[in-house]
């Protein structure tokens, strides 16, 4: 699904719960009906993370569920800096300033019976909404999980739940398989394949798997293709804007030098 202007929903919405994790990250829900509603997997909101002067943008959060029926957003946010790091302190029933949905999500007539999703770090977030989505659908998901060790691994008991193959990679070898992740994937002919993760990941996918749909992470500014401040080098020459072109592009598309 690709934003259209008239969908972006723009408000006020009430924080439901802020679960701090050992790692330093969160779980973060708030109640927003029109965003709940629309929203589709790879798709982003964009969060004014607090009331003062700084941090002065906006935030870019990939969705990691929506509950369309009571209305409520799910993010998984890595805190780095003072706009994350007030968002960690939010409790139930303060209010926020949202704007979403955002991008170009990964697209329906893309999913196939058998489906191959590759996620790293924070990048497991929307590949959770996708699995959950392509599970209703009845489809096959088998699911290559990598982090740089154990404790990086937030996901493993949710995704347990979902998918129907986990493969799990560890650079330490802490937990899984020692490696990168790319090192040991089982590429099914007939197979699609979606990724987000960390751009080294994204790149040695792109050398495996160039048909494989990837969600990029990249900073951005306003959000809606305004700016040009997030735009993404092409393999065929030009930019495309990550936050309304993408986020989620082709791997052949995109230039990785």
């Amino acid at each position: 699904m690709t934003s259209d202007k008239k969908d972006i929903w723009n408000g006020t919405a009430e924080i439901q719960k802020c679960i701090k994790t050992k790692t330093s990250s969160i779980f973060l829900s708030f109640k927003a009906e029109k965003i709940a509603k629309k929203v589709t997997p790879g798709q982003f909101v964009y969060i004014k993370t607090s009331g003062l002067a700084e941090p002065l943008l906006r935030r870019a959060f990939s969705v990691m569920d929506s509950d369309r029926k009571k209305g409520i957003i799910e993010l998984y946010i890595d805190i780095k800096g003072p706009g994350t790091q007030s968002l960690a302190q939010l409790n139930k029933g303060d209010i926020i300033d949202i704007m979403g949905p955002l991008g170009h999500g990964f697209q329906s007539e893309t999913y196939r019976n058998e489906n191959i999703l590759i996620g790293g770090g924070c990048g497991v977030a929307p590949l959770i909404m996708l699995a959950k989505e392509l599970k209703t659908l009845g489809k096959r998901v088998h699911f290559y999980y990598g982090g740089r060790n154990k404790e990086q691994l937030t996901f493993i008991p949710m995704l347990k739940n979902i998918v129907d193959t986990l493969t799990i990679t560890t650079d330490d070898g802490s937990t899984g398989k020692k490696g990168v992740i790319t090192n040991f994937l089982n590429i099914q002919q007939d197979a699609a394949i979606f990724s987000c993760g960390p751009k080294p990941m994204l790149r040695a996918l792109a050398a495996i798997a160039p048909n494989a749909h990837v969600a990029l992470e990249t900073a951005m500014a306003c959000g809606v293709g305004v700016c040009m401040g997030c735009a993404v080098p092409m393999s065929a020459g030009g930019y495309k804007r990550c936050c309304t072109e993408g986020p989620v592009f082709l791997a052949s598309e995109v230039s990785w030098i």
